[in-house]
């Protein structure tokens, strides 16, 4: 199973400087994500990948928690989506 979804750097949010993005879970042994840390140039757009690595049937109907951590390189502000 793989999930893809993307952050593009625009709006009053994102304008003018670099941000710095890190990929957090509630079950960090269940999943891999490509490049969890990294920053996003203004204008800019990245994929987050997300991998189930551990398929059984123990894991699943269990409802995992994903958080994606935005900082403003410059200000240090942080915007948390869920």
């Amino acid at each position: 199973m793989m999930i893809a979804d993307a952050i593009v750097c625009k709006g009053d949010m994102f304008s003018g400087t670099k941000r710095n993005v890190s990929v957090l879970c509630t079950a960090p042994n269940k999943y891999t994500v490509v490049d969890p840390e990294g920053s996003i140039r203004p204008k800019f757009c990245v994929d987050i990948v997300v991998r189930h690595s551990a398929v059984s049937p123990a894991t699943c109907n269990i409802t995992d928690k994903f958080r994606i951590h935005l900082q403003n390189h410059t200000t240090k502000q942080v915007w948390f989506l869920t």
